[in-house]
């Protein structure tokens, strides 16, 4: 009896999570922004732009 070899891996899927997710991320109180684009935190209400200025 021979035996069949086994089938090859899968090929990995590439993309994923960016590399920095920083900008993401609110100066003020430190909570993640899920939602990409939005000019306040959903956490304590600050304004991204006011806090570039400090």
């Amino acid at each position: 009896m021979t035996e069949e070899p086994l089938p090859a891996a899968p090929e990995p899927e590439t993309g994923g999570d960016p590399a920095c997710w920083a900008n993401r991320v609110c100066p003020a109180c430190g909570a993640f922004n899920e939602t990409p684009g939005t000019a306040t935190c959903p956490t304590c209400g600050r304004n991204f732009g006011d806090l570039l200025d400090e």
